[in-house]
């Protein structure tokens, strides 16, 4: 909403500001996710699971999938970018991109097809973060090479702002 309230109000150069601001946001909110996945996964999902089977299972699935929190937030903080700034064909472009690769590489991973390893749940959270992480990839590439996007300052940086980041 702020991204797109600056961009109609034609303050094209804040919006880089509050995307950095809101990544910064996301990366340590990220971390923070990895870590309480991590540490606190199984005390928290021993209340909920008993059978110590679906326990380990969950947890295999956990303790791998806990690090695409980076790539997601990434993602999200670009979708949002584009949804401020009504270019919205971009996100169907790389959601488009993630589903296909998350298919292709849940059939390889969990069954270990195509000469890939046999890796079960383990598997399919690979493959999730790497579909995630090929579709914050090209979200990022698509905005580095993406001319009219310059204007918003994008690839500039800006110093930490305590203000600005409470306001997001």
């Amino acid at each position: 909403i702020t991204i797109a309230r600056l961009d109609g109000e034609g303050r094209h150069s804040e919006i880089g500001v509050t995307l950095h601001h809101a990544l910064y946001f996301l990366v340590v909110l990220s971390l923070l996710m990895i870590s309480v996945c991590l540490f606190s996964g199984k005390y928290f999902l021993t209340y909920f699971i008993k059978s110590p089977d679906v326990l380990n299972a969950c947890l295999e699935y956990l303790n791998v999938r806990a690090f695409g929190f980076l790539f997601v937030f990434v993602f999200v903080a670009l979708r949002a970018f584009y949804t401020g700034i009504s270019v919205t064909k971009v996100i169907s472009y790389a959601a488009a991109l993630m589903a296909v690769v998350n298919f292709i590489l849940n059939y390889c991973l969990i069954f270990g097809n195509y000469g890939f390893p046999k890796m079960g749940i383990a598997g399919s959270a690979t493959a999730s973060i790497i579909s995630e992480a090929l579709a914050a990839v090209f979200m990022i590439v698509y905005t580095v090479n993406n001319k009219k996007v310059q204007r918003y300052n994008l690839l500039k940086f800006s110093v930490f702002n305590f203000n600005k980041f409470k306001s997001i």
